[in-house]
């Protein structure tokens, strides 16, 4: 009888055993599905450039209104493109003068934003412009310009984008073009060496954290 029970639980366990390893295997076909069942936005793959559109405008609306939510959850998750596209509903339209085929994506701690931009726009082969005397000839025609940075909640409501590199093609640019190009596109930026701009938030969110392709928004303690 005890030699039957121990057949048994041997099989039992190298049934176990054989549910794990395609568990891992299939993992990719049922995660997501368990993920939206529990109520899970999607997650994104890491360092993968997206597209931004108005409908992702819609989604990242709708994760806020999950915060908002008494009940709701502490936090969301959300694409960075998604994000892109509701934040920019909020910006001035200046902020946006001449660049197309905006992408952006997620990559370590930092959110990315890459366009496409006419260097004339720019004053890079001009007498003036936000570029003008810091890359004059380096640059002509349609560019892919790329800007990085962190996102970080300073007040209830408002935010600030670090930002630590921007590109114009190949061409990184130096800390005094980033902050021509800055008060150009936005207005503001700082003398310290650095530049930011400054990020008007809802007063539901109380910290952005980003980290393996993904942003997660926290709800404020308010």
């Amino acid at each position: 009888m005890f030699s039957c029970l121990g057949r048994l639980g041997c099989f039992a366990v190298i049934l176990l055993l054989l549910a794990g390893v395609v568990g891992w295997f299939t993992q990719d076909m049922w995660v997501p599905k368990l993920r939206a069942r529990a109520g899970f936005a999607p997650s994104a793959s890491a360092a993968v450039w997206e597209p931004v559109k108005p409908e992702g405008a819609a989604r990242g609306h709708d994760a806020l209104v999950q915060l908002r939510k008494r009940n709701g959850p502490v936090f969301v998750k959300v694409h960075p493109a998604d994000l892109a596209s509701y934040a920019l509903g909020m910006a001035p339209r200046k902020a946006l003068n001449g660049v197309t085929q905006l992408e952006s994506r997620a990559d370590g701690d930092r959110i990315y934003f890459r366009g496409t931009v006419n260097t004339a726009e720019l004053g890079a082969s001009a007498a003036s412009g936000p570029l003008s005397g810091v890359m004059d000839g380096m640059l002509r025609g349609e560019q892919q310009i790329t800007v990085g940075g962190r996102m970080e909640v300073t007040t209830p409501g408002h935010g600030k984008f670090q930002i630590d590199e921007v590109k114009v093609g190949e061409l990184r640019l130096p800390a005094g073009a980033v902050r021509k190009l800055l008060a150009h596109y936005a207005g503001a930026a700082e003398a310290d060496g650095g530049a930011s701009i400054d990020v008007p938030l809802p007063p539901e969110i109380g910290d952005v954290r980003v980290q393996k392709g993904a942003i997660t928004l926290y709800k404020s303690g308010r």
